[in-house]
């Protein structure tokens, strides 16, 4: 893989208080960075906080009060909005990750304030569920869902929040069935069909890595796990896919290292349950694809729209990176 574009995200000495915001990210905070594709429309959602940088990490001290920014990256035009800035969201509470339908409805995770909704351009965000420790959002066929680590009640996997796509009022938040109420670390997660997802989890022993999991009806059950590593067992925290209709998978993980980490692909199938059938390939090392110091892979996510044609991916860093594969 060949790196293609980049896109700037504004990074002003003096962040903006209207407007388009900064949008910077924590760097070695490797539990943020998310980067989403929505399900409808040319749309990419991710998350940072509205201060310049070389700052102190975001989200980590209670005079922490910066926007918490959700940036939209229009991908027929390449434009990126980050006038979403959210107040109230500050103190240690961290901005994880956000997903959007349409460019407008936005869903975000956060650290300590549950999942919440807002609107692309607003500058407050309505809570959903109560305080927790939720690190991605998004929606499958028509449903939100959330991957949470502790909380009340006790998850470690991925949960419904409430029916449909709520917008207001308290909301359940429900486990998947099958889904461990302990010892596991979810972050990122795929659904491959309506009976199979997969789940990026950052521990780097037992079952950690790529986590495949499926649906026999009734319960979910963990069919296998794939930890990766040129050297060492790695976590994944990042996560994305495609399936074609012959029932091939093929993922992007973003490892979970604080700091030169990997990008990683794998190719599965629908039916497979064995980590033997995986075939996994290191794709970038971020100490070596890039020019200078201490660049870090975050979120990727798939492009279906951009403003070059071909590409297959978009990786968050400190900004945005579209990366193809020459044929």
């Amino acid at each position: 893989m060949t790196l293609a574009q980049t896109i700037p995200i504004q990074n002003l000495a003096t962040p903006p208080s209207t407007g388009n915001r900064n949008l910077v990210q924590g760097g070695t905070a490797a539990g943020e960075g998310a980067l989403t594709a929505s399900n409808t429309g040319p749309y990419m959602a991710f998350v940072g906080y509205n201060r310049p940088s070389g700052q102190p990490l975001n989200g980590n001290a209670t005079t922490d009060t910066e926007d918490r920014v959700v940036g939209r990256l229009d991908l027929s035009t390449g434009l990126v909005d980050t006038t979403t800035g959210l107040t109230g969201i500050g103190g240690t509470n961290a901005i994880r990750g956000a997903f959007t339908t349409n460019g407008t409805d936005t869903w975000i995770a956060t650290s300590a304030q549950g999942v919440r909704y807002t609107t692309i351009g607003s500058t407050t965000s309505t809570a959903l569920t109560g305080g927790s420790n939720d690190r991605r959002v998004s929606v499958f066929n028509g449903q939100l869902y959330t991957s949470r680590m502790s909380g009340s009640p006790a998850i470690d996997g991925i949960a419904t929040v409430g029916t449909g796509t709520p917008t207001s009022g308290t909301q359940t938040v429900t486990e998947l069935p099958g889904f461990p109420t302990a010892t596991n670390s979810p972050y990122d997660f795929f659904f491959a069909s309506s009976t199979v997802v997969y789940v990026a989890d950052d521990r780097v022993s037992g079952t950690a890595g790529l986590e495949k999991w499926t649906f026999n009806g009734s319960t979910w059950s963990l069919a296998f796990s794939l930890l990766t590593g040129p050297v060492n067992n790695k976590g994944l925290k990042s996560l994305t896919g495609s399936v074609d209709a012959s029932g091939n998978v093929v993922l992007f993980g973003a490892t979970t290292d604080t700091a030169a980490n990997f990008l990683y692909g794998f190719k599965d199938t629908l039916s497979n349950t064995s980590s033997a059938n995986v075939v996994s390939n290191q794709l970038v090392a971020a100490s070596t694809a890039f020019t200078g110091s201490a660049w870090n892979l975050r979120g990727v996510a798939l492009a279906v729209t951009v403003p070059e044609p071909a590409s297959i991916g978009v990786i968050a860093v400190g900004g945005l990176l579209l990366a193809r594969r020459r044929k």
